[in-house]
């Protein structure tokens, strides 16, 4: 065979077996794309207002497509009352605490999926520098590592009992009354459990309702009118005294994790934040679980994608949501600024329902 024959049949082999080459590895990465690639789904959730900012954090919503394929859609529910015509569209709830949650489920028997806890917060006082030492000098307050615990509740409720100001503790020209403002208790779950924990820390968590935890029921209407009047949540709250500062709000009870979303959202708080914000930790201190109820396959997709590693280290280092693997991650330098444990050491019991019922019913008695 001549050699022009040989080298044209040698080019056309080599050809062909590039091209099958070639085919069969686009064909591969085709699979394997197809294999890793999500499906992309619209979810819309109903959620409340404490966890809006994550929801619609650019960030999160980028990791949620991205990662899971889930475009996300919602708008706020409303509580264990949401309407059934807004939960024909909805995917699922997220609650910013268990006691809505536990009551919308009571409201909606035969739930398709079982509600999970996917985050969970806790009640904190929330003060200032000038405040915070003066509160340990007065031994009310002790410094444990990089965060000060409310060591003597009782210490400061007697303060409050007595009518005293900040002025009498040694703070100059602070004439305001001693005593922790808190959420309206029966306009959301942190308020509501805000009042349970003012209950039980002035009865050494001893029940309220029996025993001294009688006379507790009697006192709070006198403490809530104390405080003014209250705002409708812990965010308002907080935007309140980051707003107006140490002058018109020395001490409130919100919770824990809404320094890190307001700094977030907020720009023109951060100074405020970093340097005068400072926090103080009941202790034990009141639990606060983030549930999620899903209501279709897709609500429970979403479910799962809150579950990820991934998720639950940006919900901690951006907005301080606590899950069971937040205590393994890296502490932000925020967050030791401004007192924030690396975990919770107790938590108090929350009371059972009809003990909560009787709780909101005595602080709103003066309304």
């Amino acid at each position: 065979m001549k050699r022009w024959k040989l080298a044209i049949g040698a080019v056309i082999i080599t050809t062909g077996l590039a091209l099958f080459l070639l085919y069969g590895t686009v064909g591969r990465l085709d699979e394997k794309n197809t294999e890793t690639e999500p499906e992309i789904e619209n979810v819309r959730i109903l959620y409340s207002n404490s966890v809006k900012g994550l929801l619609n954090d650019p960030e999160f919503r980028k990791m949620m497509k991205t990662r899971y394929g889930l475009v996300v859609t919602g708008a706020r529910h409303n509580g264990p009352d949401t309407a059934a015509d807004a939960l024909e569209t909805a995917d699922g709830l997220w609650f910013s605490g268990g006691l809505s949650a536990r009551r919308f489920a009571a409201r909606h028997t035969g739930l398709p999926y079982p509600a999970r806890s996917v985050f969970y917060t806790a009640l904190v006082c929330y003060t200032w520098p000038d405040i915070a030492r003066t509160l340990i000098q007065n031994g009310i307050v002790r410094v444990r590592g990089h965060h000060r615990v409310l060591a003597e509740p009782a210490k400061l409720w007697r303060l409050t009992d007595e009518g005293r100001t900040w002025a009498a503790l040694g703070l100059r020209d602070q004439n305001g009354p001693v005593i922790i403002r808190a959420a309206h208790p029966g306009r959301s779950d942190s308020g509501e459990l805000a009042a349970a924990w003012i209950a039980l820390s002035r009865t050494g968590e001893e029940p309220p309702g029996t025993g001294r935890g009688r006379d507790v029921l009697t006192e709070l209407s006198d403490i809530y009118k104390k405080m003014g009047t209250p705002e409708p949540s812990s965010a308002a709250l907080f935007n309140q005294y980051v707003k107006r500062g140490q002058w018109a709000f020395p001490l409130i009870l919100a919770e824990e994790n809404l320094f890190a979303g307001f700094w977030r959202e907020f720009p023109t708080y951060r100074d405020t934040i970093e340097n005068g914000v400072r926090m103080v930790i009941p202790d034990p201190a009141m639990r606060i679980d983030h549930i999620f109820i899903p209501l279709t396959p897709k609500g429970e997709r979403f479910l799962a994608a809150l579950q990820g590693d991934a998720v639950r280290k940006f919900a901690w280092s951006a907005y301080g949501l606590r899950s069971e693997t937040s205590a393994d991650q890296d502490m932000p330098p925020l967050f030791g600024k401004v007192g924030l444990p690396e975990q919770l050491r107790a938590t108090a019991p929350v009371p059972p329902p009809e003990t909560l019922r009787e709780l909101v019913r005595s602080a709103t008695a003066g309304e």
